[in-house]
């Protein structure tokens, strides 16, 4: 099973999530959400659409649909801003409307709407305890995209994951806690190698001290990213983290950890969301 899982993951290495082979079975599921999204966005059922879209909209990332998940969070932000559900519509900005468009190569569109949604969090008046933490875990995730988005800008992206860690610090202790700063992990180590040019393909030069020294800052951002999800049991996300392992020790030259890796790697991805042709798109398409 590792074997074939592999092959598949090597074949689809450098494929990105809107180009991969549909799932028909997949393709009907994120055709009859958009088809009911409609359906209750027409009789102004917004209360419903909102949950709708909080359930299913990151399968939608997940199988590559990002076209049909911008559908979705269009539908949404309209529903959430006659409901004046401020969290509600702070997160469609940031994922819906903001990673999605970046996912597509749409950088300018993607910015806008997350540096919205950060705008919202700011406006947001009067929020309940539970709110105020859901817009606070919301702006530590817009603030991450932004970093990710301008992460050729080193000083600058690490000013805003900073930022974002700040922004964190109001979180109680809880495995949601603990997965936004995994999630900090992950993207300080991702911002690495998008600098180094290997988060796609690729290995530093031999002998390059400062490269050599980023991956190796890279590594354990990366490996406390993973073992923070796997102590709460979020298996996408350990998942995702562990593909980025593999890819940094790739870069490194480091084959026999590489190896030992890829297995842990392809054992998570047997068991995760991520198992499907798009979904391995999505999750190796940083860029």
């Amino acid at each position: 099973m590792i074997v074939l899982l592999s092959t598949a993951v090597g074949h689809l290495w450098f494929r990105r999530g809107a180009e991969a082979r549909e799932d028909p079975i997949a393709g009907d599921l994120a055709t009859a959400v958009i088809s009911y999204a409609e359906r209750l966005y027409q009789p102004q059922r917004y209360a419903a659409l909102v949950h709708l879209r909080n359930n299913i909209s990151e399968t939608l990332h997940i199988l590559g649909f990002h076209q049909m998940r911008i559908r979705l969070g269009e539908l949404a932000l309209s529903a959430a801003t006659v409901l004046q559900d401020d969290a509600a519509k702070a997160w469609i900005l940031t994922d819906d409307l903001g990673w999605a468009y970046y996912i597509l190569r749409d950088k300018a569109t993607a910015l806008k709407n997350i540096e919205r949604a950060i705008e919202v969090v700011g406006e947001a008046a009067s929020p309940s305890d539970s709110e105020s933490l859901s817009l606070a875990t919301c702006q530590a995730k817009a603030l991450r995209h932004k970093a990710l988005i301008g992460y050729a800008d080193e000083a600058h992206s690490s000013r805003l994951l900073a930022e974002a860690q700040n922004v964190l610090q109001v979180l109680p202790k809880s495995p949601s806690a603990i997965r936004e700063f995994a999630q900090l992990h992950h993207a300080r180590a991702l911002a690495i190698a998008m600098r180094l040019g290997v988060h796609k393909e690729g290995f530093i030069r031999e002998g390059d001290s400062v490269a050599s020294r980023n991956l190796d800052e890279a590594l354990s951002c990366a490996k406390l990213a993973a073992r923070d999800f796997q102590a709460i049991k979020d298996t996408a996300r350990h998942t995702k983290t562990l593909f980025l392992i593999v890819r940094l020790l790739e870069a490194k030259r480091a084959e026999p950890e590489a190896r030992e890796a890829r297995i842990l790697r392809d054992q998570a991805l047997a068991q995760s969301a991520w198992i499907t042709e798009q979904g391995i798109a999505t999750i190796t398409g940083a860029e």
